[in-house]
């Protein structure tokens, strides 16, 4: 059974409203296709295409289709058109890098949340099967994820998200080593630096959270644990458009290496 915990919270901070899969004019199939959960079961296949396993896709409101991962990471966006051409028919329709041809996907609706697939990639290469609808499980908004890791000398941590909606938002950013010592967590890495990037454009950095000053406080007001002053932990506070970020977690040295809890704060 698939784990969603981690996407609900991921989901609910990016600022998606749950949204039933099956918004009914007439028929089974629904007029649009806003976040919603689409689980595929492969049945066949032709051109070379893999013809078993299973598909977990996430439709959201923002228009991307997202690639959905067994204890609920979200990876791989893609643009997608849904068309309903049909009372229990529809279409979605997306680019494939490198290729003229776009990939289309013909939805057949057995009922408002179950139906058939079979997805055109071009040039003779297909795939087919099952498929079920499900709305996002989650009731309310979350302000913050965290996610704790350890980061291995020469390597990095890539945490992702995507700012919803059409305002801009204040984000809290914090890579948290020495200050887990506390917390009696053992190798935590010694001096983490943290970069964010909006596509190949740096945004914002830090390695030593304590160069601004009015950090300390705004851990207190979004419910941050404090941290040590002059401790060699990184933090950010920046104002984001809405947007896909990648955040860069290493170590300050090519042979350090550690436990770091990762952190993101919605701020306002």
């Amino acid at each position: 059974m698939k784990s969603y915990r981690s996407f609900i919270v991921l989901a609910a901070a990016l600022g998606f409203t749950a949204v039933a899969p099956a918004q009914v004019t007439t028929g089974f199939a629904p007029a649009s296709l806003s976040n919603v959960i689409f689980n595929g079961s492969l049945t066949g296949a032709t051109g070379g295409a893999n013809p078993t396993g299973a598909i977990s896709l996430l439709f959201a409101s923002n228009g991307l289709d997202y690639s959905l991962g067994a204890m609920g990471d979200l990876s791989s966006p893609v643009p997608f058109t849904y068309t309903k051409t049909g009372e229990n028919t529809a279409t979605i329709v997306e680019p494939q890098a490198g290729m003229s041809a776009p990939l289309t996907v013909t939805l057949s609706f057995s009922s408002a949340t179950a139906g058939t697939f079979a997805a055109d990639y071009g040039a003779g290469k297909t795939q087919s099967g099952t498929f079920t609808l499900s709305n996002i499980p989650f009731e309310a908004p979350v302000t913050n994820m965290s996610n704790r890791v350890f980061i291995r000398a020469g390597e990095m941590a890539i945490p992702g998200f995507v700012i919803d909606g059409s305002a801009h938002r204040r984000v809290l950013i914090r890579a948290v080593g020495p200050g887990l010592a506390p917390f009696n967590v053992p190798n935590v890495l010694a001096n983490p630096s943290l970069q964010v990037y909006r596509g190949q454009t740096q945004i914002a950095q830090n390695e030593d959270w304590s160069s601004d000053s009015s950090l300390a406080a705004l851990f207190t007001q979004v419910g941050a644990f404090s941290l040590p002053a002059g401790s060699r932990d990184a933090a950010l506070v920046a104002t984001l458009p809405p947007g896909a970020y990648t955040a860069f977690v290493r170590g300050g040295g090519s042979s350090e290496q550690g436990e770091v809890l990762i952190e993101l704060y919605f701020v306002d």
